[in-house]
């Protein structure tokens, strides 16, 4: 599987901005995705996104609910999957775990995300599956990605082979990113 994969899967969601009909999509995930403290009131990517689109298509009736909660496995956000992301109709839903679920083991983690993924299908959204971005070290100098975190790997290994089966719109970022730092491009 590249770096992305069926983005095919998307054209419905594109058609609505190109069309400049309202459109809205839901970043669902963990600290990655939350606007945290820990950002410093930075954009994180689903505002960055969010951004760039309306750029993109000159067109501001596009809405974003970020339902990304610090912490959060993909357990928890099947358990609050209605009230955080269901009820707004979304058209678009970017899902974006594993950083948290090394908590949960391995089958676990497959039975929630594609259980998550089905749900969202079948409420009529379409499903963006992307990894996290890498951890980075800050020290020793200079900043690098920490590669050795096997289970996280593992998890998101998971999340490719769900995209794959499920043949859901899929971005690898964790794999671009470390091809990057490889490339002295970070």
């Amino acid at each position: 599987m590249s770096h992305q994969a069926r983005t095919e899967r998307l054209a419905p969601f594109l058609a609505k901005l190109r069309a400049h009909t309202p459109a809205l999509f839901v970043a669902l995930g963990d600290s990655n995705t939350c606007n945290a403290d820990f950002s410093a009131g930075a954009k994180q990517w689903p505002e960055l996104l969010h951004t760039g689109l309306k750029e993109r298509f000159g067109y501001q009736e596009l809405t974003l609910f970020n339902a990304g909660i610090c912490g959060d496995t993909v357990l928890e956000a099947l358990a609050r999957l209605d009230r955080d992301v269901l009820r707004f109709q979304p058209d678009l839903v970017i899902v974006c775990f594993g950083t948290n679920d090394r908590k949960l083991d391995v089958a676990t983690f497959r039975l929630g995300l594609n259980e998550l993924c089905q749900r969202i299908e079948a409420a009529g959204a379409t499903v963006l599956l992307r990894t996290t971005l890498p951890i980075m070290e800050l020290e020793p100098a200079p900043p690098h990605i920490w590669k050795n975190d096997g289970e996280l790997r593992e998890r998101l290994e998971v999340v490719r082979e769900v995209a794959q089966a499920r043949q859901l719109a899929f971005v690898d970022n964790y794999t671009i990113w470390c091809e990057r730092e490889d490339k002295g491009r970070l």
